[in-house]
């Protein structure tokens, strides 16, 4: 596993040459660097391959003061430095392309705190505090419209090519995807009308944040060349299921050297095959789902989508099988044992959610939070008044009940305070 919080000179030494090695193979004429703003929005650096050498050195400068939520004009100047560990590679019509995701850094060279990117870093330092890795596999849902606007196709789920007039576009995205460097593991039409999902393979949780940005980068692109266009907000309908980007999750125990050797929510002759470490993970996940919610479902759209009726998880509570619960467990065990958090949308900034799930679940391993029993019973089928009296918490219904559910939990004591009041300033007059 990559280190994602610094390494030797040696090393950083040999990553430079290897990727001078291969822009030279390539005939690399540009290279694209990507960073995201407090609110998760992605932005583009386009540089002259020429410049590679200043890139390595984290001297690319930019003007902090005109992305929304960064530097004022006063203090503006702002460097990219980027992850070697990932080098990307693309072809755009004539263009041969080397892409990097990066760091915002100060003129110092430390971590600018409004850069979600290091927030989540922050919190998977935590975990490798407490001896853990943690990895992330994303299954993003989208709506393709036609050129009018309009549904590009009435398939349902699992629909054939017979059936589905989108198979063309669906398809024409997943190759796109693969030749930039994706593994994807799954590819087919949703329930909704025009609704697809392709689901992308797991990695370390950094990177799966880096790779949630740049697939829905690449998705946009992708339709555009097929004369289509795409949605990722979570409810662009209000008659039809929303999209979700159901989280899977997993954290592996490390060895000294600090590298990930077993998966610590596996344990097979335990209750449902899942150790205490995987119970107390998804303790502190549920704990804290209403304060994490402004995190994972950030528009007031997010909350049209959490309602009853329409396959959405609106129940804070459990199940190894039960898709109407927040959080369920995928039948897989050993290396695969994980746990789906169901209720994100792909309006999310990944850094910061995936930021406030770890920390909620690695506090319920800290405090060894006592497990609770899972749900048995379709929800779907229940009412407000029957899932109340069994004591099962909702989701936040609104935006603004988000926004206080975080307000009233010191769950965001873990955040950098400055960092939390600028998203909730931002999130509240986004347009």
């Amino acid at each position: 596993m990559a280190n994602l919080f610094g390494t030797d000179k040696d090393d950083v030494k040999k990553k430079q040459q290897d990727i001078e090695k291969t822009v030279q193979e390539k005939n690399i004429t540009q290279i694209h660097l990507y960073f995201s703003d407090v609110l998760g929005d992605l932005k583009l650096l386009t540089l002259s391959a020429k410049l590679l050498p200043e890139v390595f050195e984290g001297k690319t400068m930019f003007d902090g003061s005109s992305i929304n939520g960064f530097s004022s004009i006063k203090n503006s100047d702002l460097f990219l430095r980027p992850d070697l560990d990932r080098p990307r590679y693309e072809q755009d019509g004539e263009e041969n392309i080397l892409a990097f995701f990066c760091d915002v850094c100060t003129p110092e060279g430390e971590r600018y705190e409004y850069d979600p990117r290091h927030v989540l870093k922050d919190a998977l330092e935590r975990a490798a505090r407490d001896g853990y890795s943690v990895f992330v596999g994303a299954e993003p849902e989208f709506f393709i419209f036609d050129e009018n606007g309009e549904f590009y196709d009435e398939a349902g789920y699992f629909s054939t090519r017979s059936e589905d007039k989108g198979y063309e576009v669906r398809q024409h995205i997943a190759n796109r995807l693969s030749g930039v460097g994706f593994n994807i593991e799954a590819v087919h039409h949703e329930v909704a009308p025009a609704q697809h999902e392709i689901g992308i393979k797991y990695d370390d949780a950094l990177h799966t944040a880096d790779n949630i940005q740049f697939f829905k980068e690449i998705v946009k692109i992708a339709a555009k060349e097929k004369g289509a266009s795409v949605s990722f907000l979570p409810k662009p309908l209000r008659d039809v299921n929303g999209s979700g980007m159901h989280l899977n999750i997993s954290v592996w125990k490390n060895d000294e050297s600090g590298n990930p050797t077993t998966n610590a929510f596996d344990e097979v002759d335990a209750d449902y095959g899942l150790s205490k470490t995987a119970r107390h993970f998804i303790e502190g996940i549920l704990k804290h789902a209403r304060a994490t919610a402004i995190f994972t479902n950030p528009l007031p759209e997010s909350y049209e989508r959490l309602v009853p009726g329409f396959e959405a998880p609106v129940n804070i509570c459990w199940s190894p099988s039960n898709r109407s619960s927040m959080i369920r467990i995928p039948a897989s065990r050993g290396s695969a044992t994980r746990v789906e958090v169901r209720n994100p949308d792909p309006s999310a900034n990944p850094y910061l959610a995936l930021a406030a799930l770890i920390y909620a679940g690695l506090e319920g391993i800290e405090q060894q939070l006592v497990p609770s029993s899972p749900n048995e019973d379709d929800l779907f089928e229940y009412s407000a008044k029957q899932i109340e009296s069994q004591g099962i918490a909702s989701l936040p219904a609104t935006f603004h009940e988000s926004i206080q559910s975080l307000k009233q939990d010191n769950f965001h004591d873990y955040f950098n305070h400055n960092m939390i009041d600028r998203y909730l300033s931002l999130i509240q007059v986004r347009k």
